[in-house]
């Protein structure tokens, strides 16, 4: 709803309306119990801070002034289990998802329940969740690209501290 389908709030505001980039990605990281929240996203140099304001802003309304709206739900879900398949379709992805299972300790009937329970999600779970797990004054923002043209438009976000990390740094240690 957020991230990751066509009709997803981050994809028509950053992709359709604004231009921005191609597609956007949002989702807890996965293993046994939920992970981490992230949003991935390409975008042009000079669209970088106000990118990064937008996402902030589309977190904010899905979690308090504009909640997950009934038809939002009904299209998500209808994405998520129409193209639950899609996972499965080599011999590649099936030993993937093999992988995760045994890594994860995952129930045998783990890859059976996934669509069932996606059609038991509400909406008002759907909004306590958001509310509950969308924190975007305590998300960590990792930015890839040419300091001397993105890093001004950072500072003006005033998003906390910046910290530069070369590729010398990240190859030395």
């Amino acid at each position: 709803i957020l991230g990751g389908q066509f009709v997803s709030r981050l994809n028509l505001n950053l992709r359709e309306d604004k231009g921005y980039t191609y597609g956007v990605s949002t989702g807890f990281t996965f293993g046994r119990y939920a992970g981490d929240f992230m949003a991935a996203l390409s975008v042009q140099t000079n669209a970088t801070s106000e990118s990064i304001r937008e996402v902030l802003k589309e977190i904010r309304h899905i979690r308090d002034s504009h909640p997950v709206s009934a038809e939002e739900l009904v299209q998500a879900k209808a994405a998520v289990t129409r193209g639950y398949p899609r996972g499965f379709e080599t011999a590649s992805q099936v030993a993937h998802g093999l992988a995760r299972s045994a890594l994860y300790q995952l129930p045998d009937d783990y890859f059976s329940q996934v669509v069932p329970s996606v059609n038991l999600v509400d909406l008002e779970t759907v909004r306590r969740v958001a509310q509950e797990y969308l924190a975007p004054d305590q998300l960590t923002t990792v930015v890839v690209g040419d300091r001397d043209a993105i890093a001004t438009g950072l500072t003006d976000l005033h998003a906390g501290e910046l910290i530069e990390i070369s590729l010398e740094d990240l190859v030395s240690n």
